[in-house]
């Protein structure tokens, strides 16, 4: 007979939005309480796969001698990833709303805000709005930052039936999650995207994580909401189309920011359009004469949609 489940705080958080249901879930297991027991990786894996969402998260007690608030497990349903941008602010807004109003406003002023996450990748500074309701982090640096060989770039386009002349760029901004960053002429290029097309062989690329970024014109949608960029995300092997996703617009920001194309200091980008959701993501850039690094912050709103607890 298998030994009794524990049972843990939950929160499931819609991020990159502030009406629910419109942005992208992660599932957020409180494990801070260290009179109960920590679930195993094997139970952390299993319960990710199960409720088979892009990302689930396990906010654990930091590491001994670390300077940090919490530790962030991140899962998809296969594996663990050492970072993940919505999953870090959707558990940022999860541990806050854990510790009720009255001890998250304290905490909050007293630090001006500012929290630190500590992952797989290291430690990831916070900046938190004084109501929590918008949380943004520092955008990590790449582990791998380099031009995409032309082999790899035509399996892509192959693969989404894609024009190669549309193609104006395409990097490796890999900052946890192996991220190919692809540019194309502008937003309705990337809107365009069409996977469930017959011609489409998205078999061929289920190893690659890629995303692509194009420019509203005049810096509007055809609703006249002011957005910079349209960007979509695939991980085939995995989740298919994600949502809204904080590691790829930071690793796209970072990108834009280094080579000169920021379209300003401040911006949203818009991603879930095609797929029926409004995530909207802050991109915050703050740069200094004395540097020659930008600091690159990346936020949005969130919002719980279900609150309870989970039996592992």
């Amino acid at each position: 007979m298998s030994s009794k489940p524990t049972a843990y705080p939950f929160h499931q958080v819609d991020v990159f939005t502030d009406t629910a249901y419109f942005g992208n879930p992660v599932a957020v297991v409180n494990c801070l309480d260290t009179s109960l027991p920590l679930p195993s990786q094997e139970q952390m894996q299993r319960f990710a796969r199960w409720t088979n969402l892009s990302e689930t998260t396990f906010l654990l007690p930091p590491s001994r001698g670390a300077e940090a608030d919490y530790r962030l497990k991140i899962f998809t349903p296969v594996e663990e990833l050492p970072f993940a941008g919505h999953p870090t602010l959707g558990s940022c807004y999860s541990f806050l709303r854990h510790l009720g109003d009255e001890r998250c406003s304290s905490l909050l002023k007293s630090r001006g805000g500012k929290l630190v996450q500590e992952c797989a990748i290291g430690m990831v500074p916070l900046q938190v709005s004084p109501d929590a309701s918008e949380v943004r982090f520092l955008a990590p640096e790449f582990v791998r930052y380099e031009p995409v060989d032309a082999a790899t770039v035509e399996r892509i386009t192959r693969a989404l039936c894609l024009d190669p002349a549309d193609i104006l760029d395409a990097q490796h901004i890999d900052n946890g999650p192996h991220w190919i960053g692809i540019k194309l002429p502008s937003a309705q290029h990337v809107l365009d995207i069409n996977p469930t097309n017959p011609g489409c062989d998205v078999a061929s690329v289920r190893d690659l994580f890629f995303g692509f970024i194009g420019p509203y014109p005049d810096g509007v949608n055809a609703d006249g909401e002011k957005l910079a960029n349209e960007v979509r995300a695939f991980v085939f092997a995995d989740i298919g189309e994600d949502p809204v996703t904080g590691s790829l617009n930071a690793g796209f920001a970072k990108w834009l920011e280094a080579t000169g194309d920021s379209p300003a200091t401040e911006y949203v980008n818009s991603q879930g359009t095609a797929i029926g959701r409004k995530g909207r993501i802050s991109v915050k850039i703050n740069r200094t004469p004395s540097s020659d690094k930008s600091e690159i912050w990346i936020g949005g709103s969130c919002t719980v949609c279900i609150d309870g607890q989970v039996h592992i």
